[in-house]
């Protein structure tokens, strides 16, 4: 079985025995594109890709996606054009609904090759056919419960008050950057965060924040400390 992870479409192959009189062909397979988190039972997509080790063409492929109890979630066939010049998969994009409750989970994704490809003649003459055997993926996710509330968190520097644009914020497991006027907007259920900020040349902002409702806050971050080595570059100092 492949694990690979949500956001990275970078196959990981699959390894089987080779039968006698047949040629079993590698695939490789990967999931990606999962959003992080998934509000429960909303909808939600991934991304399927393939690719056969000896570049047999894998369109009309099966995907099928299982759940915890190995109900099958939802399906898909892999499609006749490649993902991008760069990554050079067969692929799919599957609708998916998460589940009722909050937690994380782990799905599995089984892609099985079209019969007719298996009843290929193998071009070597070493085998009567190929064989593209079934291979599993897993990916994760998390739920969160379903928002209620909007947070607004707008980010300053302390040095001049002056809004901080780009600036990574999460409200974990939230994530989002601030605009040009150094706002981040969350939409969260009720429920005590983790709220964290880093921006270049400022000190990360890490703390707690309890949400019973719509809220606008704003932090400040302060100015990172530089020293000159003996190189004369400029070392950030890290605050204890």
């Amino acid at each position: 079985m492949n694990q690979v992870t949500a956001n990275d479409p970078t196959p990981q192959d699959t390894h089987v025995d080779k039968p006698e009189s047949s040629a079993s062909h590698n695939i490789s397979l990967a999931v990606w594109g999962v959003d992080a988190p998934v509000e429960a039972g909303s909808a939600f997509k991934i991304t399927v890709g393939a690719k056969c080790t000896d570049d047999c063409q894998l369109t009309g492929s099966a995907v099928q996606v299982l759940n915890t109890q190995d109900e099958q979630v939802g399906s898909g066939l892999l499609g006749a054009e490649l993902y991008s010049p760069d990554v050079k998969l067969y692929w799919t994009e599957i609708e998916l609904v998460a589940p009722a409750e909050a937690g994380s989970y782990v799905w599995q994704v089984r892609l099985s090759a079209p019969p007719q490809l298996a009843n290929q003649p193998d071009p070597s003459g070493l085998a009567e056919t190929r064989i593209h055997p079934p291979v599993e993926a897993i990916f994760s996710f998390s739920v969160v419960a379903q928002a209620s509330c909007q947070v607004r968190v707008t980010v300053i520097g302390q040095d001049n008050l002056q809004a901080l644009e780009k600036t990574r914020v999460m409200l974990r497991p939230h994530s989002a950057f601030t605009d040009e006027n150094g706002v981040a907007v969350f939409a969260v259920a009720v429920g005590t965060y983790r709220l964290f900020a880093r921006c270049n040349r400022y000190e990360d902002y890490d703390g707690m924040v309890e949400v019973t409702g719509d809220m606008d806050m704003q932090i400040e971050l302060e100015p990172s400390t530089y020293e000159e080595d003996y190189r004369g570059n400029l070392i950030r100092v890290r605050k204890s």
